[in-house]
């Protein structure tokens, strides 16, 4: 009609805040009445209007909605089916009960589809409007999913599944036996609370530690807070609901699910560590700085053959006690605290990578007998 010629009024409508193709298109409808076509632009859109149906029949009740889901998407697949082109609207059927629903919310919903009222009982669709059927179509689906009842019956079905999974973490690890020897794994909550501690071989994996959480009553996320199996050869499992890390050392370390079939020797948590397991939603969690791990020459093994305990404060001992005694600038220079000098034993200690608390602690229990304060933190 207008050709290359901007139609005049065009320009009104975009200082009203219209986008162009819909001015020119409301232009062209009504002939270039600017009026008309500001009145058109101003009345809501078929999608403004079937989310807002869809929304309130959603609402009023879930049956409902889906007994008119499930229309749409039978005219959807087969627009051409003559069984839908009339629709009844009165008698006790799941349909149109569905459709007297929230006020005749199904029934305008169908309108704004492409229906018509036939009479005052009856909506006829003579031809199928894809655009339209969409719109209303993926509405409904939308409000259907975002509705307060379908949520709740989501979180109860994701809190059944995180029960089911934890029990079974928990019974696979029912006949564990605990070792004599070994890593020692203190478990602690976030206000630093301890609640377990256990022994487990320097080969276990990750997932058996979070195995045997599972079997906690305290410390731990709740049943309904994320626990799930994770799909491997064997399976594992986690919980989503918590930040478990390592704070032994100064650069703690935060696990993942992928940490899951690392050995505790790789996740350098032999001979000891304190594992603290707190809540996801601890904003002061998601800040702490994490420490950027070596990565396992063969990942999901241990490293090596594991020490004895015997064998390795000989190796210290003698690294302590054999050779020339340096002084001043010749004195090695190794992982020993300042202060270790002032107490006999504690850079030994120190060396076989004790935390110096702890290993402070140890030599004063046993009145500065080493091999005794050894044997107490091992």
């Amino acid at each position: 009609m207008f050709g290359l010629v901007e139609p005049e009024g065009l320009k009104t409508l975009e200082a009203m805040g219209f986008t162009r193709d819909a001015a020119k298109a409301a232009l062209t409808a009504h002939n270039g009445d600017v009026a008309a076509a500001a009145q058109q632009l101003s009345q809501p859109s078929v999608e403004d209007k079937c989310r807002t149906l869809a929304a309130r029949l959603a609402k009023a009740d879930a049956a409902a909605a889906a007994e008119v889901a499930a229309l749409l998407a039978q005219i959807a697949a087969n627009p051409r089916d003559q069984r839908h082109t009339i629709i009844l609207l009165g008698g006790t059927a799941p349909l149109q009960t569905a459709l007297r629903t929230a006020n005749n919310a199904g029934v305008e919903l169908l309108i704004e589809a492409g229906y018509r009222r036939h009479d005052a009982s009856t909506l006829s669709l003579t031809r199928a409007d894809p655009a339209r059927l969409y719109a209303a179509k993926s509405a409904l689906d939308a409000a259907r999913t975002s509705s307060p009842g379908r949520q709740g019956r989501n979180k109860a079905l994701q809190a059944q599944a995180s029960r089911e999974a934890r029990a079974a973490a928990a019974k696979s690890f029912a006949s564990v036996q605990e070792p004599r020897g070994g890593c020692v794994l203190t478990f602690a909550d976030g206000s630093g609370a301890k609640f377990a501690t256990r022994r487990f071989d320097g080969d276990d994996t990750l997932d058996r530690v979070v195995r045997f959480l599972a079997t906690c009553e305290v410390g731990c996320p709740p049943d309904g807070d994320g626990w799930r199996i994770i799909e491997a050869t064997p399976p594992g499992f986690w919980c989503d609901g918590w930040v478990l890390s390592d704070k032994t050392t100064r650069d703690e370390q935060t696990f993942t699910v992928k940490d899951l079939p690392r050995t505790l020797q790789s996740l350098q948590l032999w001979p000891s560590a304190t594992l603290v397991v707190e809540s996801a939603d601890d904003d002061v969690v998601l800040t702490k700085p994490q420490r950027v791990r070596p990565p396992s020459p063969t990942k999901g093994h241990r490293l090596g053959p594991k020490p004895k305990p015997s064998d390795l404060f000989k190796r210290v001992t003698a690294r302590h006690d054999t050779g020339p005694s340096l002084s001043g600038a010749d004195k090695p220079r190794g992982r020993v605290a300042v202060s270790a000098d002032k107490v006999p034993g504690l850079g030994r200690l120190l060396a076989m990578g004790f935390p110096e608390a702890k290993a402070r602690d140890a030599l004063r229990r046993a009145n500065g007998d080493v091999n005794a304060a050894v044997a107490a933190l091992l």
